[in-house]
């Protein structure tokens, strides 16, 4: 039997099922999230499906979240999406759930679930849920095709990562086949309002590179309050204002927030999600991030990075 042959008989075990993903979700947790939620929402019409965690203002009028009680959590199967470690789940009442199924596309440092399915062939967790979804024969729709397309447009950096295949496209293909309207989802992802612009100038003239190449912005609390942007636009947004530059390996973003530091680090193929992980963060070989004390603690990796940055992107 294969793995998702299982997740789909353990989903139709339970009468009532909550979907949960990571802290400061992207664009693939959400449509991850939600593609699942409307499609088993249409597959199992008698059974409550429910949606837990974090959005943004960034998701406003494209989702809402279900927040159950934890009654309800603790009589239901839990399924995270797109998250490679408990920690980094934004709702922790994940564990009072009886069943806990994990579906990831990151590299798998914490094994977590009773089933955990992680693919890193995957460019998105948006694909492998569609993937299980045309397998299995379950419902697809518009909305379900368009959350989960938010998703596979994002984490494959517009198709183009090293994780993107021809499977990429072809889920793409199978997903446009729901009448969606992909330029306005491009409108929605890309389009920025001036002021955003502005701050991209500011950051093509200030980044600093070190002495190997890692170009980086340290953004602290005074930054982000007079830039009048919330401390993930700042650091997700802006990150690629530094990609394509010849010479330039890898780049990295540092965004002071209430919690912490933000980190997003890229590169050109350099395997930074190790540094990541390193530092109690993740992602993929050529995009990851994570969260930071301190700025004594920003330049230990920094450091890392640059270090790294001498050495072959293969590794």
């Amino acid at each position: 039997m294969s793995i998702t042959n299982e997740i789909i008989k353990k989903i139709e075990e339970y009468d009532s099922i909550v979907i949960f993903t990571h802290k400061s979700p992207d664009f693939d947790a959400i449509g991850a999230q939600f593609g699942l939620a409307y499609s088993l929402r249409g597959t199992y019409p008698h059974k409550r499906i429910y949606t837990t965690g974090e959005t943004a203002d960034r998701y406003e009028g494209l989702v809402v979240l279900d927040d159950p009680p934890d009654d309800v959590i603790q009589g239901s199967l839990g399924i995270a999406v797109d998250s490679a470690a408990t920690h980094l789940l934004s709702d922790q009442r994940f564990v009072m759930s009886p069943f806990l199924i994990k579906i990831d596309h990151h590299i798998d440092r914490e094994p977590f679930g009773d089933i955990s399915y992680v693919d890193t062939t995957m460019s998105a967790a948006c694909e492998m849920i569609a993937d299980m979804i045309f397998t299995h024969g379950m419902h697809m729709d518009r909305p379900a095709a368009e959350m989960l397309m938010y998703g596979l447009v994002t984490d494959s950096g517009r198709f183009l990562y090293s994780t993107v295949s021809g499977r990429s496209f072809r889920t793409a293909e199978r997903l446009m086949s729901y009448d969606i309207d992909l330029q306005s989802i491009y409108d929605s992802l890309y389009e920025e309002d001036i002021s955003v612009k502005r701050l991209r100038g500011r950051f093509m003239t200030d980044f600093r590179v070190t002495g190997n190449g890692v170009a980086y912005m340290k953004n602290d609390a005074e930054f982000v309050r007079t830039s009048g942007m919330d401390a993930f636009t700042i650091s997700r947004g802006m990150v690629n204002t530094m990609k394509d530059i010849k010479g330039i390996p890898i780049w990295v973003n540092f965004t002071q927030d209430i919690d912490g530091i933000i980190v997003d680090i890229r590169s050109k193929g350099h395997p930074v999600n190790e540094i990541a992980s390193k530092y109690g963060g993740g992602g993929h070989r050529q995009a990851a991030g994570a969260m930071l004390d301190s700025w004594e603690q920003v330049d230990l990796m920094l450091a890392d990075l640059d270090a790294m940055a001498v050495t072959s992107s293969d590794g």
